[in-house]
């Protein structure tokens, strides 16, 4: 399995099946915008080559979507398109206030300490 094959395989499986699961769950993550998962948003991002400009754009929508996964945390969906926002958009290390925002009411879980333990701090 080549790069690509993988990145669409990934992409498939946290953003098509785990966004549409927690869309199914609620109504509201419906209305947000997606482009972040969408199926033109496959390949690796180097957000070190990215101008200062993009790169707030893209963390201004990153940071959105991540308040709006934050009810949802703990659901298996949720880690799926975070599994995706890490491995495309280095949250952990380009998103750290997004992230621990996000993950921060669950700091009783385990699943909060393995977030804890994949940030840049």
């Amino acid at each position: 399995m080549d790069g690509s094959t993988r990145a669409r395989a990934l992409r498939k499986l946290c953003c098509d099946q785990g966004w549409e699961e927690l869309c199914a769950r609620d109504r509201k993550l419906s209305a947000a915008p997606t482009t972040l998962l969408s199926a033109a948003s496959t390949g690796a991002t180097n957000r070190r080559l990215l101008s200062p400009e993009e790169n707030l754009s893209l963390s201004t929508n990153i940071g959105t979507l991540l308040r709006l996964l934050r009810p949802h945390f703990l659901h298996p969906s949720a880690h799926k398109v975070l599994e995706y926002l890490i491995r495309r958009y280095q949250v952990q290390q380009y998103n750290v206030n997004e992230m621990m925002t996000c993950a921060l009411p669950y700091h009783d879980t385990n699943v909060f300490i393995m977030v804890l333990q994949l940030l840049h701090l």
